[in-house]
Parts: C-alpha cells; structure tokens; sequence
C-alpha cells in the first residue's frame, strides 16, 4: 500500500525521526522502500496518535532501540553467535544503554568493582565488545567501565546459547502433526535457532521415526511416555516455557531415549490403544 501524498500537517522533528526510524525497519523486514511522502505521511500518524496518547515510545529511546539491534548485529559478526532471538540480551542492553549514554552525555564516571576482572578473566569478549561499541558508537568513546557492563550482558548470553547444544534435533508431537505443530515449530526456530526441527508428526508417525534422527520429543499434547522423556509446551510458547525448555535440556542433555521408540525395535504391544482418549479422539490441529 502506497500513500503518496503530501502531509496535510508539518510533523514535529521527533516525530519525523521517529518515522524515518520506523520506515527503515519496515524496509528492512518487508524488503520494500519507502518515499519521502510515505515517511512523512508516517509522521503524521505518529503525531497524531501522540496528541492522544501518552504511551508513545519516545524518539530517542526508539532510536535507542536501533542501536541495540546494530549492536548486537555487529558482536554476531565477531562473535559468531546468534543473538538475534535472545530477548533477554536485547532488553538488558536496552536498559543499561539508556542509562549509560544518559551518565556519557553529563560527564559522569561509574566505578565497576568488576573491570579488572573482566578485562583479565574474559579479554577476548572484552575485546569484542570494545570493537563492536565503536563501530556503533563512532561519535562518542563508551568508557571501559560501561564496556565491562556490556561484557556481562553479552556473557550470559552466550551461556544461554550454550545451554542447548549446536545442531539438537527435536521432533515435535501434536494430534495430527499440523497447526499446532506447525505454530510450536516457528516460535521454536526463532527462541532457540541451535535447534534443528526434524519432523512434525502426529504420535503415530513419530513413534516410527527411527531413534538416531532425533535428540527430543516436544509435544503439545499428553503422550503416553514417562515425563522425562518428553516435554510438553503450548503451541505459543510464553517465556516461562522457554525458560522450561532451556532447563529440561541443561539437566537432560543429549540422553538416548529409550530403543522401544525407535522404528528398528519392535513395536510396542498395544502401543495406539493406550493411547489417551484426547489424542485418539481430538479434531486434526
């Protein structure tokens, strides 16, 4: 949809930033460009929703949070991590840059007790950070007391990635292998991108997918296995599942199954009749 037509009112300079802002990550993520009359037509809007709401994300924090995203763009280039998913870092970073650059910009100094520590125990992440800080922050020198700050952040981040194993195979489990599957799977890929998703199966089809294609069972229903061989999550995935998820994997780690699952083995005696009534008699989804 194209709105090429002039504003009928002059937006304000913060609205106009927050548009061109805006208008850039649209482009991005819609992979469409967008002209100087749909950015400034985006900066009414803005102004007008402002004029009845208190609620806006203010120019500068929205700028803020591209930063972020610039960040944590240029420590995966270094780092050859994927942080893209982990909103943790994101929020995290958010917060301490607001602010730190709010302490830059008065002049203040903070003491971090940590910095030795940091700059010695993990000097290579400390380096990587400094490079990235600037590389987006080319204007204004981050002191290395913020940077050891940043360090932790990015620390832990890397100690959720290495909670789940590069390359874990997960099959995921619903009634009839779609929709519900379907939806777990596209929040799955983009919370844990280290997990490679190798079926989506009802519990018929994933009882004869052999033992060595997969680390895991997900399900969004009750399958008739002990509980700690598989794991149960809604097809929304909420924070609190993830945090499930990242724990069940931790403690389990890449365990074998038992061989009754594998389609080498012999079937189990039985194996669809005691299957509970809501996965025999649920509508497909």
């Amino acid at each position: 949809m194209r709105f090429d037509r002039p504003s009928a009112m002059p937006a304000q300079d913060h609205e106009m930033k927050s548009a061109e802002l805006l208008c850039d990550e649209l482009s991005e993520v819609l992979n469409m460009e967008y002209s100087l009359p749909e950015v400034r037509y985006t900066a009414e809007l803005l102004e007008r929703a402002l004029a009845h709401s208190t609620g806006m994300l203010p120019a500068d924090d929205l700028e803020l949070a591209g930063t972020v995203r610039s960040l944590i763009r240029k420590m995966m280039e270094l780092d050859a991590n994927d942080y893209t998913a982990d909103r943790s870092l994101r929020d995290g970073l958010f917060m301490h840059l607001k602010a730190a650059m709010e302490r830059i910009t008065a002049g203040q100094r903070i003491r971090n007790p940590l910095l030795d520590t940091i700059r010695k125990d993990y000097a290579e992440l400390f380096g990587r950070v400094r490079q990235a800080a600037d590389a987006v922050f080319p204007s204004v020198r981050i002191p290395d007391e913020e940077i050891a700050f940043l360090v932790m952040h990015f620390g832990a981040a890397r100690e959720r990635i290495g909670q789940i194993p590069q390359h874990m195979r997960a099959v995921i489990v619903c009634t009839s292998g779609i929709g519900s599957s379907k939806m777990l799977a596209v929040r799955l890929r983009k919370e844990f991108p280290q997990l490679q998703i190798v079926e989506q199966a009802s519990w018929y089809e994933a009882a004869r997918i052999p033992r060595t294609d997969y680390d895991l069972i997900i399900s969004t229903v009750d399958l008739p296995l002990p509980e700690e061989q598989y794991l149960k999550l809604s097809p929304l995935l909420t924070p609190t599942e993830a945090e499930k998820l990242r724990d069940y994997i931790r403690h389990r780690g890449v365990k074998p199954l038992p061989d009754g699952l594998s389609a080498d083995a012999e079937p189990l005696p039985g194996l669809l009749e005691d299957l509970a009534p809501e996965l025999r008699d649920c509508p497909a989804g």
